[in-house]
């Protein structure tokens, strides 16, 4: 059988980018863990590092209710903090960082 293309050829490689990686990016840059992402601290830091995992994710495509569930919550609290984005951004440049080096 013949090969599809040159020996010499490599594909690109096509990994699937999940949920859980952009929360595990997401924690990453914000040195948190992702279960403080997906957990119930309302403390400032946490709420923009939710703030930022949501925005990529729909940025990728994502619906609201599937962001929802990856995040561990309700679509309406994903219309929330996609909504209070722009404000979240005023008050940490982080959020703005980390939106700019994902695609």
């Amino acid at each position: 059988m013949k090969p599809l293309w040159p020996s010499h050829y490599m594909p690109p490689h096509t990994h699937c980018i999940t949920g859980g990686d952009v929360l595990d990016y997401v924690a990453k840059r914000f040195k948190i863990t992702r279960a403080e992402i997906t957990g119930t601290q309302r403390g400032a830091w946490f709420i923009y590092a939710r703030a930022t995992a949501v925005a990529i994710l729909l940025r990728r495509g994502n619906s609201t209710t599937t962001t929802g569930k990856i995040m561990h919550r309700d679509h309406t609290t994903v219309l929330n903090a996609r909504d209070k984005l722009p404000i979240y951004m005023t008050k940490c440049d982080m959020i703005a960082a980390v939106l700019g080096e994902v695609q």
